[in-house]
């Protein structure tokens, strides 16, 4: 964590960052380092004509190494290490693998590590915990890939890899320019969809097709 100020209660077990906020917490579920998936063994030759048989490509997709991490800036942060949470003011953004959430406000709540991954018992307050799920509220803007939602409140979901806008007129625009409103957008990213709540009941966004 980088702050301007920084000050620590031992008694209280609190910290108070002041300033050009900035901090980086691993979230749940992450692990340690990705592995990359192997590609298949080579196909044997075939003995006909004499000629061997190639092998078919793959391309076989890699996770980034290293633990999926989350990065926060805002003016403020006050962290409670007894109900591991922080509270973050002055414009917050949050930014991941999954986008980016900004708001006016945001909430973060933690949960603990694995034993494994816990530091040494000098370290700070809060430095045993993953980011389980952040809250924002006011002027909410979510971006992933190329969409934008818009709403008053904002919950990110860690190990769900799922955000969800509410209040106000929540609303999703697209690269191509369109945009469509619901009572609340849910995205889903490791399914590459977006659920929308209306009240015409509720649908599902793809990049491809609209199903209803």
């Amino acid at each position: 964590m980088e702050a301007d100020e920084i000050e620590l209660n031992r008694d209280s077990r609190q910290l108070d960052a002041r300033g050009n906020v900035r901090a980086v917490f691993i979230q749940v579920g992450s692990s340690p380092a990705a592995k990359p998936t192997a590609p298949p063994a080579p196909l044997p030759s075939r003995l006909r004509g004499g000629t061997a048989a190639k092998p078919p490509t793959t391309s076989a997709k890699q996770t980034p190494a290293g633990p999926d991490v989350i990065r926060v800036h805002a003016a403020t942060l006050t962290y409670w290490d007894a109900k591991s949470q922080a509270h973050m003011e002055g414009g917050c953004t949050a930014e991941s693998r999954d986008g980016t959430i900004t708001g006016q406000a945001c909430d973060l709540f933690f949960a603990p590590s694995n034993k494994a991954d816990a530091p040494q018992p000098q370290a700070a307050p809060g430095a045993t915990q993953r980011l389980d799920h952040a809250l924002f509220t006011g002027n909410v803007v979510v971006r992933s890939e190329d969409r934008r939602a818009v709403g008053e409140r904002g919950e990110y979901d860690s190990a769900l890899s799922k955000f969800v806008i509410s209040g106000g007129n929540p609303t999703l625009y697209d690269g191509s320019g369109t945009s469509t409103s619901g009572r609340q957008l849910t995205f889903l990213i490791k399914d590459d969809t977006i659920l929308v709540d209306s009240e015409q009941g509720t649908r599902t966004l793809t990049r491809y097709q609209v199903k209803k």
